[in-house]
């Protein structure tokens, strides 16, 4: 009952009797017939014919057009089992007031013909579908397309989400626009700075929505959406800004990461000490690094150890939070179920030269949190009674917030913990980082330097000054002409931005090629955010020589 069978024939041709024949039927497939056993079937045979026919098939499926350009579409009328009796063509669902014309009709099968939608300046814009009708004295079929008429290039859509100025924006936002009017296509564009010399992301799509791939954290970005149809582009729409979430650790736009300790352990112990405690089996080693060849090991012992692995002293700034200790670890240690631990490796922190060990506590690890219960008391570990980590068999990150202690000069100690049976492969530590975020000079700014042109007198040369952002906030720049200079010089753009950190644009300063033989302009371009900071450049303007022949009378 309710069974599916398959034949498929690899290169069908010619003609084929199907026979379904039945055996062994188990039960009453049609009840209520008066029949003891029996089977209902179907078949369904496809890519096949019972008798002569024939078929439509009509490209494209659908088609875009700007009036008054005509749509043309290509029929094939196919034949089923040498059917050839003439099929005769017709359309309906054409824009009104267009002309239909095939190029022939009726078509004796196999064949072809063309439909031209002529007269197309007097279409509506919109979508049409289009019912493409062949009929021959047996049998009538139908192939149906699509017609797209647009009159004009689209406008400008209107952005609406995420709002212009949203913060706390996910890593995939879905930006959202309303749709122009006669908009066919959008192209999406997401870029680092509002002039858009940074696309980062830029996608074609139909509707009005795109949702990114990832973005990058704690970071600004600017976006704009512009339509299309077979008319051509529209214009840009309003650019929206929007910064996407913090992660854990990140620096807030407007603040870079200062690196206060970076070490993998590449080239010894460089001040980590494993001193103090009991069994330490802390050394260096080259098992299972996360990046580069070495790392730090410590055995998960069968017996009871107080392993202790202590940096060296590591000054923290003040007044550049979030202040976090980031490093990568495997710690396989015995758990004691999902939760809790019999052996476990805990993160402790001093600011008193190691005088004193205070356990850094679950609220504090941003990323990467001890597990859930407690290190067992049962076995004699050290550690019982706190939370660790334990039965984790690959790298893992964690993150820790060290904004508590910001001013201040600590140490760090990876403490591993082990009870009186059962070992296990212990902890990996890797790539330690420390991270403080410090805000930069408001105004940065880098420029291609002095220029040199060559220009015949009485005409006009131009310089172009290209201007880089290498602050770390969005910023405008403007252009000063300075005294000193004899022939006439100007600019049509006398700023240049708003340029996103790292973005670069040009400036161009015009100079008319006077009397003489050069001269020279100065120019500055200086920074909005901090009218302190600028640069300046030397255009040097020179005039051809022009050699004139000299006729002598002999």
């Amino acid at each position: 009952l309710n069974n599916l069978e398959n034949v498929y024939i690899q290169n069908p041709t010619g003609s084929a009797t199907i026979i379904i024949d039945a055996a062994n039927i188990a039960g009453d497939g049609v009840p209520y017939n008066g029949e003891l056993l029996d089977q209902d079937f179907a078949l369904i045979c496809s890519n096949c014919a019972l008798f002569p026919d024939f078929y439509l098939t009509t490209t494209p499926s659908a088609q875009s057009v700007c009036a008054p350009n005509n749509a043309v579409f290509d029929i094939l009328v196919g034949s089923l089992l040498g059917f050839d009796d003439p099929v005769a063509l017709s359309v309906t669902g054409e824009p009104a007031g267009t002309t239909t014309n095939f190029s022939v009709t009726p078509v004796t099968p196999p064949g072809n013909s063309q439909l031209t939608i002529g007269n197309m300046g007097v279409a509506a814009a919109g979508s049409y579908a289009l019912t493409i009708t062949g009929e021959a004295p047996t049998s009538t079929h139908t192939s149906g397309v699509n017609l797209h008429v647009f009159t004009q290039s689209p406008g400008a859509p209107g952005l609406v989400s995420p709002a212009n100025g949203a913060t706390n924006v996910g890593l995939q936002p879905t930006l959202t626009w309303n749709t122009a009017v006669q908009g066919a296509t959008y192209v999406v564009e997401v870029a680092t700075g509002p002039s858009f010399n940074n696309i980062v992301e830029t996608a074609v799509v139909t509707g009005s929505s795109y949702t990114t791939t990832n973005l990058n954290s704690s970071s600004r970005y600017y976006w704009r959406v512009r339509a299309a149809n077979s008319c051509g582009a529209g214009a840009n729409s309003a650019t929206f800004e929007f910064t996407t979430e913090p992660l854990p650790g990140d620096c807030q736009p407007g603040t870079s990461p200062n690196i206060l300790y970076n070490y993998g352990f590449e080239a010894g112990p460089a001040g980590w000490t494993t001193t103090g405690g009991t069994n330490s089996t802390w050394t260096i080693s080259d098992v299972s690094p996360y990046t580069g060849s070495f790392h730090y090991w410590g055995a998960g012992s069968s017996a009871v150890s107080d392993q202790r692995l202590t940096s060296p002293a590591i000054a923290l700034p003040a007044d550049e939070n979030p202040v976090v200790l980031k490093f990568w670890h495997t710690p396989n240690l015995e758990p004691n179920g999902a939760t809790a631990c019999y052996d476990g490796g805990i993160l402790e922190i001093s600011s008193n030269g190691g005088a004193t060990w205070t356990q850094a506590p679950n609220s504090s690890l941003l990323v990467g949190p001890y597990r859930s219960g407690t290190i067992s008391s049962g076995f004699g570990n050290p550690l019982a009674g706190l939370n660790g980590w334990c039965g984790v068999s690959s790298y893992m990150n964690t993150i820790a917030d060290l904004s508590a202690y910001a001013g201040e000069t600590v140490q760090f100690r990876m403490r591993l913990g082990t009870d009186s049976s059962v070992g296990t492969t212990g902890w990996y530590v890797d790539d330690i980082t420390v991270q403080s975020c410090q805000v930069a000079p408001a105004g940065s700014l880098d420029i291609s330097g002095d220029s040199e042109m060559w220009g015949t007198a009485g005409m006009t040369t131009t310089h172009t000054i290209t201007v880089t952002n290498t602050g770390l906030f969005t910023d405008t720049f403007s252009l000063e002409i300075l005294t000193g200079h004899d022939w006439a010089t100007w600019s049509d753009e006398m700023e240049v931005g708003p340029l996103a950190p790292g973005e670069s644009g040009v400036l161009h300063v015009h100079v008319l090629v006077g009397a003489g033989w050069t001269d020279t302009a100065a120019i500055r371009i200086r920074s909005e955010l901090d009218p302190e900071v600028y640069a300046d450049a030397a255009l040097t303007t020179h005039t051809n020589l022009l050699f004139l022949p000299i006729i002598i009378n002999q």
